[in-house]
């Protein structure tokens, strides 16, 4: 018998399925000005990337969705609060738009999948 952090504690009937969690590109590089944003979205890839492996032997893809940063009125006032140092690392770039960026696609064929939204 399993205990409740081991993956076949089911006695390995599983019926397979996908986990998608959401993270963000600041979960690859950490940024000026965004000390525990930053630390956040590692610590989902993280739990992604042991999930993945736990969850395998019952059939259980995991992926992690790591867009950058999406149009909303959030985005809109934490731009008037973003440090200048972190506007200079951000080089312009554009915000995606929810309603007319493609949102990328999820494979369970691959070991994990970071699908990196925008253009």
């Amino acid at each position: 018998m399993g205990n409740a952090g081991d993956p076949s504690a089911d006695g390995g009937a599983g019926g397979g399925g996908h986990i998608v969690n959401v993270a963000s590109v600041a979960g690859f590089v950490g940024l000026y000005g965004y000390t525990a944003y930053a630390a956040s979205k590692f610590a989902v890839i993280g739990l992604s990337e042991s999930l993945r492996q736990e969850l395998k032997p019952l059939g259980i893809a995991v992926s992690v969705v790591c867009p950058p940063d999406v149009d909303t009125p959030g985005l809109a006032a934490e731009l008037a609060l973003r440090p200048r140092e972190t506007e200079r690392l951000a080089g312009g770039s554009k915000p995606i738009d929810p309603a007319r960026d493609r949102v990328g696609h999820w494979s369970s064929e691959r070991p994990m999948t970071y699908t990196i939204l925008g253009q």
